[in-house]
């Protein structure tokens, strides 16, 4: 599974939010709205928060990430009225919305932080899709490469006088944490970040000058990009939306699980150059849960936590394993031998090397499998100490040191998807696994992984080799 590179070019400061929105890191809570107003709607002037500016080139950034930076930055000063007006409305229709503890949340969020966000946040386009029942606003990230939907109640606007079509600014800020539900990654998607905050700039400022400028560097192109990927949401969601509060902008739309395209079990940040695209097969998947049961597979449990075969499926259940065929990278696989067990050899590009996996004679019986036949693996990576079966080559990427590898054939009835995948396995693939592959046996003999998807990221004994 291959990692795109590029440097970042915006970030948020990440929050440390729990259940209850708690917020590590801010200690300091200084705001400038004690003397502002409260309000029931947002005109087109307000009170401006009057702190000073300190997002100076030398001055380290106090809450956001001072590596990363805006390629269009905000540059906009925060109204103490306008964040006033969504207090209160935050506070008024929380239990409505079910927003658990918004007092804590709120005073988690300092009114100086949303203030960087308005200074260093990176502007992109927004646009307003709706003004009734509700006000609907789609901001876009062009590092996601995605739009969300943002709603407000018209009654907090009216004074913005809004239009269906209007052309807005959102400044964005990125966090690190799990994929939001609403998030659906365009073919732009830079894979840094997972969700982010898109904050409203005509509703939370009242910095006109910094606001057309920041909209002026917005180019023609992503305004069109927004307007289609904006087709594709309603498509998909309907005009299900973020609450836009810019205390709870975070927290995903609630759309149908079934409609997300969020990876439950695999970081999405990573991309396989050549995914799996393959779906499980319940019935292949239930041999192994037999054989499980029985007991017959070639490694012991490993700790006292796995010694029940229950337990082994909840590590790994189902949709898991669905998952890992889909998102997985495809590597060219090979029979060695059939007897006494089939053993087939799995190439892994990402760690240069091969590791062996084994399986009940039968299976190549079933599968008409002879020496030499050529079979596709699905491999994800994982971050653990160096598997001991494992000899990494030069041509590693140094990111992973251990291969959770499946055998298509062997888990999935999606025939045409396994062919796919097979297709785009280079001859300069399978001519790498040949010699790998004799290179492994010549050093550990047939010592072998347990091929079950259960067992198959566990290393092969190879202790007394």
């Amino acid at each position: 599974m291959k990692h795109r590179s590029e440097a970042i070019l915006i970030a948020g400061f990440s929050l440390l939010v729990g259940w209850m929105g708690a917020m590590t890191g801010c200690s300091t809570t200084e705001t400038a709205s004690s003397g502002a107003q409260h309000a029931s709607s947002l005109g087109p002037r307000t009170q401006t928060i009057t702190m000073p500016l300190v997002v100076l080139p030398a001055v380290p950034l106090k809450y956001n990430g001072p590596a990363t930076y805006a390629t269009n930055p905000g540059g906009m000063r925060l109204s103490a009225k306008k964040l006033e007006a969504f207090r209160d409305d935050g506070l008024r229709t929380a239990p409505t919305k079910q927003v658990p503890f918004p007092e804590l949340r709120m005073d988690s969020i300092p009114d100086m932080l949303i203030d960087k966000y308005l200074q260093a946040g990176d502007c992109n386009a927004a646009v307003v899709i709706s003004i009734a029942p509700r006000i609907l606003v789609a901001a876009y990230s062009e590092e996601l490469d995605c739009v969300v939907l943002l709603g407000f109640d018209p009654k907090l606007l009216e004074g913005c006088h809004l239009k269906v079509g209007d052309r807005l600014v959102a400044a964005d800020m990125y966090l690190h944490e799990a994929q939001a539900d609403d998030v659906v990654f365009g073919s732009g998607y830079r894979h840094r970040w997972l969700n982010f905050y898109p904050f409203i700039a005509e509703f939370l400022s009242d910095d006109g000058a910094a606001i057309a400028q920041a909209k002026s560097r917005i180019p023609e192109a992503q305004w069109e990009r927004t307007w289609q990927l904006v087709e594709k949401y309603l498509a998909r969601f309907g005009r299900v939306a973020r609450n836009g509060n810019p205390y709870f902008v975070s927290f995903s739309a609630e759309v149908p699980a079934s409609l997300s395209t969020r990876w439950k079990y695999h970081d999405p940040r990573t991309q396989a150059s050549n995914p799996g695209g393959v779906s499980l097969s319940d019935k292949k998947l239930s041999r192994f849960k037999a054989d499980l049961l029985k007991g017959d597979h070639l490694i012991a449990i490993p700790s006292p936590e796995y010694r029940r075969a229950e337990s082994l499926m909840m590590k790994r259940p189902d949709d898991m394993i669905d998952e890992h065929l889909r998102a997985g990278d495809s590597s060219p696989a090979l029979v060695i031998s059939t007897s006494p067990r089939l053993l087939v050899a799995v190439q892994s590009d990402e760690l240069d090397c091969v590791v062996l996996l084994s399986f009940d004679a039968k299976f190549a019986e079933d599968y008409h499998l002879k020496e030499g036949d050529r079979l596709v693996s699905v491999n994800t990576y994982e971050w653990k100490p160096l598997a001991a079966d494992i000899v990494m080559g030069p041509n590693n990427l140094h990111r992973y040191q251990n291969i959770y590898p499946l055998i298509a054939e062997f888990l999935s009835d999606d025939l045409d998807g396994i062919a796919r995948a097979r297709s785009r396995i280079s001859a300069a693939e399978w001519v790498q696994l040949e010699k790998h592959a004799k290179e492994y046996v010549a050093r550990y003999g047939h010592a072998a992984r347990d091929g079950s998807p259960y067992f198959s990221s566990s290393a092969a004994n190879v202790s007394r080799h």
